[in-house]
C-alpha cells in the first residue's frame, strides 16, 4: 500500500496544480476564489492523511521517524476544508452566477425536462424564479391572511385574496411539478417479483 500512498500524493498534487493554473489563467476571479481555496484544502487534506498512512506503515522504524520529522516538524498543519468555506461553496451551486458558468462550461446541461440531468437545472431554475412568490405567500401567512392544510390549499387561497398573480401561480406549479420530477424515485408494485418466487405446484404424470 506504500506505493498506493504515493501514487494518491503524486495525484493530488496534480489536482492542486490543475486548480491553480485555471484559477491564475481565468484571471483570478474573486467569484471564484472559495471553489479554489476548498479544492486547495481539500487535496492537501487528503494528501497529508496519504503520508501520514505512508510513515506510519514504513518498514523501517528508524526512516519513519525521520520521515515524519521531515515532513511533519510542525505537526500536521491541513484540515479539512471549513464548514463557512462549504457554505460558500454551496452556494456558488445552487444559483446562478457567472462562477457556476466558468465551471460548467464544457459540460453536458440539456434544456430537456425528461432528461435526468436537464430536469434537474431546469428544476433550479423554476424554483429560483418562484423563491419571491413562495415569499409573498410566507408574510401572508404571517399576517394571518392565508390558513390551510395543504400547500395547493394555501396557494389557492393566495390567488383568491390577489396575494400573488395566476402568472405567478404558474410559477409556482411549475417549480413544484419540476422539483417533484426530480425528488421522484422508481415505485414497483407491493408483490412485484413474488410469484416467481413461489413454488409451482408438481405435475404427476399418468402412468402409461
Amino acid at each position: 500500500k506504500l506505493s498506493a500512498r504515493m501514487g494518491d500524493i503524486l495525484s493530488l498534487m496534480y489536482l492542486s496544480s490543475a486548480v491553480l493554473k485555471r484559477y491564475e489563467d481565468e484571471g483570478r476571479q474573486s467569484e471564484d476564489a472559495p471553489l479554489m481555496h476548498w479544492a486547495m484544502w481539500d487535496s492537501m487534506f487528503k494528501a497529508q492523511n496519504a503520508f501520514e498512512g505512508m510513515v506510519s506503515n514504513f518498514p523501517s522504524k528508524f526512516v519513519s521517524t525521520l520521515l515524519r520529522r521531515t515532513i511533519f516538524p510542525l505537526g500536521r498543519p491541513y484540515e479539512v476544508p471549513s464548514d463557512r468555506l462549504g457554505g460558500q461553496v454551496a452556494n456558488l451551486l445552487i444559483a446562478p452566477s457567472a462562477a457556476r458558468d466558468r465551471l460548467t462550461a464544457g459540460m453536458y446541461l440539456p434544456r430537456d425536462e425528461h432528461d435526468p440531468v436537464g430536469v434537474v437545472e431546469l428544476a433550479l431554475e423554476a424554483t429560483i424564479k418562484a423563491e419571491g412568490v413562495a415569499a409573498k405567500i410566507r408574510a401572508a401567512q404571517k399576517a394571518g391572511t392565508l390558513s390551510g392544510n395543504s400547500l395547493q390549499e394555501i396557494e389557492s387561497q393566495a390567488l383568491a385574496h390577489g396575494v400573488i398573480t395566476a402568472e405567478e401561480q404558474a410559477l409556482l406549479a411549475r417549480a413544484h411539478a419540476l422539483t417533484a420530477e426530480v425528488i421522484k424515485v422508481d415505485d414497483f408494485p407491493f408483490d412485484l417479483g413474488m410469484q416467481r418466487s413461489e413454488p409451482k405446484p408438481a405435475v404427476h404424470r399418468a402412468a402409461a
